[in-house]
């Protein structure tokens, strides 16, 4: 493992006295370094924020309590997740006009398909409904094809 030169960042936790390096901290961890100055000052300033491989290391509580805490605090912010994680989709915390899937087509591009326009009810679990295809979005692999 190499260190990278010049000033590093540690993480202190209250449980373990000896501070982290970021660069031994899990992929989840990192991530949040990189992306937290960005989604402060947005919720902040305002402004468009895009977020590609939102979930990217994150536990399902974290992805939430960021998603919650930028709705909450922001007046201002208009924000774009890409994510791949599927805990994400509740009535909970986005509304189905908020989410999107997008079906790849081969050649032919990708088609955009909002939730919204299933017009699922409020008690329905949009994750499951996602899973199961009605959204479309769910790739398809050689072995879903035998």
């Amino acid at each position: 493992m190499s260190e990278e030169k010049g000033k590093t960042l540690f993480f202190q936790r209250e449980d373990i006295s000896v501070p982290i390096p970021l660069f031994l901290e899990s992929t989840g961890n990192k991530t949040l370094s990189n992306i937290l100055p960005a989604i402060l000052h947005s919720v902040h300033k305002g402004g468009l924020l895009v977020i590609d491989e939102f979930s990217s290391g994150f536990h399902d509580k974290l992805e939430e309590l960021i998603v919650r805490y930028i709705m909450n605090n922001s007046t201002n912010t208009q924000l774009l997740l890409v994510s791949h994680s599927t805990n994400l989709l509740s009535n909970a915390l986005l509304r189905p006009d908020q989410i999107y899937s997008v079906e790849m087509m081969g050649g032919e591009g990708s088609v955009l398909n909002r939730f919204s326009d299933e017009q699922p009810r409020v008690a329905q679990n949009l994750e499951k409904m996602y899973l199961s295809g009605v959204f479309g979005g769910i790739p398809e692999y050689e072995t879903d094809k035998e």
